[in-house]
């Protein structure tokens, strides 16, 4: 949507719909003279919420980039952290399960949950879409094609587990294939842990005293992912990344610039903080990012107030149902 012009934005947007990832319809709507967003005065919890799924339309550019530096209430904190199965920040209700995040185990387990979960979420957003946006307004060609990415998205989700269908030999291969994926190369989780400052998070009555400052301070600039397949492994993008998982501190500051032009304006963005005596958090290739990934979460593995160590059956499954109820609510 950002490098097409103007006039195929729609048909665009359409095609990515029915067959494209999480997060494709957010950043535009229906030709419609109805506001999609009416809660945008409202405080950043109750904004961010409007829907059901958290993010709703036009979501990005009007509440997450306008209150970034504010992440209590962010959706993409709770995506980050899997609905608390990863705690990323000393506000962050402290869970039993968290104590395993110490555990490289644990830690691809996640890494290969997030991965896996891209087309189940993908189902669960155009089936909010429909509910809330598409069907009320009856925009008839917004259904038809977030039907077929509900479809889309199923097939790809049981051709991903075909594996599973060839018994324990298939399970094995399964297995032994996650491993040295999420060993080689960063997983969702990590790209997306890459950002923000989770831990840091700045009050939105102080964030409008300089907005600049303090979202250039809590955004993370992360290059050096080039061959990383997330980043389509084509020279002119430079790393940049379709969800601007890759330099989002960039992204953060200037939203409206195509994620393609990004590393173009690092270099800038980097000297004006340094000028400025602004903090400009910038981490360079997948080893370096893993490696923060790996102390934040073990750092937050534990609470000083909870005693360590493996809870009772009946918390674990508490825990575990309130997880996968946020999955399907975006609550």
């Amino acid at each position: 949507m950002q490098i097409w012009p103007a006039p195929t934005v729609t048909f665009w947007r359409r095609l990515l719909t029915a067959i494209g990832s999480p997060g494709i319809g957010l950043a535009t709507v229906p030709e419609s003279s109805e506001n999609p967003r009416k809660m945008l005065n409202e405080a950043h919890v109750a904004a961010q919420f409007e829907f059901p799924d958290g993010r709703g339309p036009c979501e990005h550019q009007s509440v997450h980039h306008v209150r970034g530096a504010e992440l209590e209430h962010d959706q993409c904190y709770k995506v980050c952290s899997m609905g608390g199965l990863l705690r990323i920040g000393g506000r962050q209700t402290y869970l039993t399960v968290n104590t395993f995040q110490r555990f490289r185990w644990y830690r691809i387990l996640a890494g290969v949950f997030s991965d896996c979960m891209l087309p189940a979420v993908a189902v669960i957003e155009r089936v909010a879409f429909l509910s809330h946006s598409w069907v009320p307004q009856a925009h008839w060609v917004e259904i038809g094609v977030c039907t077929l990415g509900i479809l889309a998205s199923c097939a790809f989700l049981r051709a991903s587990l075909l594996l599973f269908a060839k018994g324990m030999g298939g399970v094995c291969c399964f297995a032994c294939a996650q491993f040295l994926k999420q060993h080689l190369v960063a997983s969702n989780a990590e790209l997306f842990f890459a950002q923000h400052v989770w831990d840091r998070e700045v009050g939105e009555e102080e964030v409008n005293q300089d907005w600049g400052k303090h979202n250039a301070e809590t955004s993370v600039s992360l290059r050096g992912m080039e061959s990383h397949p997330a980043c389509w492994g084509m020279p002119w993008m430079a790393g940049a990344n379709p969800s601007t998982l890759t330099y989002h501190l960039e992204h953060t500051l200037f939203p409206g610039v195509a994620y393609a032009n990004l590393p173009k304006i690092a270099r800038i963005v980097e000297t004006t903080c340094a000028e400025f005596g602004v903090g400009c958090d910038v981490l360079v290739g997948g080893s370096k990012l893993r490696r923060r990934w790996t102390t934040k979460l073990t750092h937050y593995a534990t609470d000083q107030t909870k005693a360590v160590g493996i809870s009772s059956i009946v918390d674990a499954a508490r825990e575990l149902f309130q997880f996968v109820f946020m999955l399907l609510t975006g609550r």
